[in-house]
């Protein structure tokens, strides 16, 4: 692999269908760059569930690759778990950051 160390902090917030359910998560990620336009990164979070309630993890990795100087596109996948109540479901999901 080519290239420098990236990492960084990220935080979420979301919704899932089934109730509604609410949630939030806090983790980082950290990764290689892979030539000029490419990240390989591993990321990994906690969250918390008001509904049930219950905090959880998130663990896995993906790639993001740019395309131009303003878009990149990404695919990851993780494990998804509850603290003290072992693994697993496996989330995969691929989409798009905007770099204004």
């Amino acid at each position: 692999m080519n290239g420098g160390f990236v990492a960084g902090v990220e935080a979420g917030a979301g919704v899932g269908f089934a109730g509604p359910v609410f949630f939030t998560t806090v983790g980082g990620r950290a990764g290689f760059l892979v030539g000029e336009r490419a990240l390989l990164y591993g990321a990994a979070a906690a969250g918390y569930l008001p509904v049930i309630p219950a905090f959880f993890y998130t663990a896995g990795g993906g790639m993001e690759v740019a395309v131009g100087t303003n878009l990149s596109l990404f695919a990851e996948a993780r494990a998804l778990g509850a603290f003290g109540g072992g693994c697993c479901l496996l989330t995969i999901q691929a989409g798009f950051n905007w770099h204004p």
